[in-house]
């Protein structure tokens, strides 16, 4: 109990440093704007941009085909860095926003250079799966996935549901 004012008077000198940083007016803003819109506190902003410009870096946004250096490094990891088709740049990779961006993007290259292909999808998958494809007019099947009497991999279903389907499926 003895050790109970100096962690209050520790505490309050906390609040009171990050209150003069925060600053009345960004005090007031805070508290108005919690759930209506988003709010960045400007002594985090001057801290992140000190931050950013020590290491170089910006927040500008990716270039359209993402970030070059992923992109090269995701390519490697697929086809072996030695590949023949990278090393005569005959691949070509591009970087989707999250799982969903990606699926879209896919969808959109697929329904151009291979019409008619049909996609395979998991049983179960994401319920957004099948209308992102349904969208973009590529027609898809389902391959089993999850097994529930193991509560795991459906492996053998699997590997029967790929062999039987036709090698233009994707």
């Amino acid at each position: 109990a003895s050790d109970s004012p100096q962690i209050l008077h520790s505490a309050s000198i906390n609040l009171q440093n990050h209150l003069q940083c925060i600053g009345n007016n960004d005090v007031e803003k805070l508290g108005r704007n919690a759930f209506s819109e988003q709010f960045e506190l400007n002594c985090i902003a001057i801290q992140e941009e000190n931050l950013m410009l020590k290491r170089g870096k910006n927040k500008e946004y990716l270039p359209i085909e993402g970030l070059n250096a992923f992109n090269k490094a995701t390519a490697e990891l697929l086809l072996g860095a030695d590949n023949p088709a990278i090393e005569q740049h005959r691949v070509a990779t591009v970087q989707g926003l999250s799982g969903t961006g990606s699926l879209l993007l896919g969808a959109a290259l697929i329904e151009r250079y291979f019409p008619g292909a049909k996609v395979l999808i998991s049983n179960p998958t994401w319920g957004n799966h099948k209308n992102i494809f349904n969208d973009a007019g590529v027609p898809w099947s389902e391959y089993r996935y999850y097994d529930t009497k193991t509560v795991g991999l459906d492996f053998e279903g699997m590997i029967e549901d790929i062999k039987v389907t036709s090698r233009s499926n994707i």
